[in-house]
């Protein structure tokens, strides 16, 4: 019903690898391996059988071997080394102090007395054999019947001959083995064949009980399904894009709230023209809202640029300070949601993903209303147009929200739904702003702090004008402030 796929929806909603997409690259991959698996693992068993269950939550193995494996064999000399250390080594472990394949030999009446040997280990004193035979009954049949008997015999030895699987994971330090104990292409976890020595010594016979009760294929997968029921490493295809992003709101249409997303990028990561990459580069932007549910309300794509590269590599000092900053203004709906933004260099194929709880808030009504607080590294006025200009002040965006001590930290700001004097036809208004160190109580609206708080600054400001709705912008000295992490009220 709906219920269900409402959690069938949040359940891959949350495994979402890159949630700044409306791609869900997760379920697509799992859509892929429901496909593999139902072509290659599901000849006998809808939908797949135990190789398919493995694949859909795991993936591709780090090596798959398939042979046809006999009782008593050692599956190492089946299929020859694959040359990855990592891989050869678990396979190693696995045989000396981990599980050892085993399948149901049939049913043996006679074996050859020179063919005993190679069951020695495997309680060999009960068997019977040709010697045991009547001498009579065996000088009755002629050389070609004997012989033909002694082939049934050695292939009875052995047991029936099984089509088998071995599965390494690398990550898990895990080999799996699968096995078709009917020939009919329905593979399962081995049986549990316990094989001892009539001879064995009461200790080894407990180390094989544990060995086959710990270690057998089912428990291992049992296990690991337990602790990680699947696995999947999203490739972004490209190294990581460090950089810091904001987002402000500010009175938008009254259906939605107007929203600045503004990005800070280290420029090293661009390169330089030394590349022969070219002299300029674009940065491909996607941005998402998602509820509680993880599920998408909002997205949108941007592409920047051209953007210059450095034409020669910069100094560890430069590498610091420089750093590329950019601003859009897009229009959300309100409510409170996880902003996910994906940016993607297009030279260095560089990419970054980052996230942060928002509030996008709803600035309809009458009631005394402050925007959002935009930080910024200078704010001037200006006659011009651009991506930093609000209200005729170019405010270049800080979303890093990090100042080098003495620095002057810009504020701007909007204040929605004064009241104008009915004589002047003017609004009047009191701003206070204050920085304390975080943690700090707020106490809002007080005259002042004692004088020797040395670890505040509190400014206040009166302030008038002609429109119900006025930008306010100011810059705080933040000289006498000992290095640490504050928070701005206003």
């Amino acid at each position: 019903g709906e219920e269900r796929e409402d959690r069938w929806t949040e359940f891959w909603n949350a495994r979402d690898s890159n949630p700044a997409t409306i791609e869900n690259e997760r379920l697509v991959e799992h859509y892929k391996r429901v496909m593999y698996a139902r072509i290659h693992f599901s000849n006998t068993q809808f939908p797949y059988d135990r190789r398919g269950e493995i694949y859909v939550r795991f993936g591709e193995p780090d090596d798959r071997q398939r042979f046809l494996f006999r009782a008593y064999e050692d599956p190492r000399n089946l299929y020859p080394p694959t040359g990855k250390p990592e891989v050869d080594g678990i396979r190693e472990r696995n045989w000396q102090f981990g599980y050892r394949l085993r399948v149901d030999p049939g049913q043996v009446d006679v074996l050859l007395d020179h063919d005993t040997i190679q069951r020695r280990g495997f309680g060999t004193g009960s068997l019977i054999t040709a010697n045991n035979l009547k001498e009579t009954v065996a000088e009755k049949k002629t050389p070609e019947q004997v012989n033909y008997e002694i082939a049934v015999l050695q292939r009875r030895k052995m047991g029936s001959t099984y089509r088998a699987e071995s599965w390494v994971y690398v990550a898990h330090n895990m080999e799996l083995f699968f096995v078709d104990p009917t020939g009919g292409g329905r593979f399962d976890y081995p049986e549990r064949k316990l094989q001892i020595d009539a001879g064995s010594l009461a200790t080894s016979a407990l180390g094989e009980m544990h060995r086959e009760a710990t270690l057998h294929p089912r428990k291992v997968a049992d296990l690991l399904v337990e602790r990680t029921p699947e696995v999947y490493e999203h490739d972004f295809a490209g190294d990581p894009l460090d950089f810091a992003f904001d987002v402000v709101t500010f009175r938008g249409d009254g259906i939605r709230t107007e929203v600045e997303l503004s990005y800070s990028i280290p420029i090293w990561q661009f390169g330089d023209t030394g590349d022969g990459r070219g002299p300029v580069t674009y940065l491909n932007n996607q941005a998402t809202l998602r509820n509680a549910e993880s599920g998408p309300v909002f997205n949108q794509r941007f592409r920047f640029g051209p953007i210059e590269r450095p034409t020669r590599r910069l100094s560890p000092d430069q590498a610091r300070v420089s750093t590329y900053t950019l601003a859009v203004d897009v229009r959300a709906p309100q409510g409170a949601f996880t902003a996910w933004v994906d940016m993607r260099d297009e030279v260095s194929q560089r990419v970054g993903v980052y996230s942060k709880e928002v509030n996008i808030r709803d600035y309809r009504g009458s009631a005394l209303l402050i925007s959002d607080l935009k930080l910024s590294t200078g704010i001037t006025r200006t006659d011009r147009t651009g991506p930093f200009v609000r209200n005729g002040l170019n405010i270049v965006p800080h979303p890093l929200r990090v100042y080098r001590r003495g620095q002057l930290v810009y504020v701007y700001y909007e204040v929605y739904n004064l009241s104008i004097d009915d004589e002047s036809g003017r609004s009047s208004y009191e701003t206070q702003y204050e920085i304390v160190p975080e943690g700090t109580p707020a106490r809002p609206f007080r005259p002042s702090r004692q004088l020797e708080d040395m670890q505040t600054v509190l400014l206040t400001f009166e302030g008038e004008g002609s429109s119900r709705e006025e930008g306010e912008f100011t810059a705080m000295d933040t000289t006498n402030l000992t290095p640490g992490v504050y928070v701005l009220t206003v």
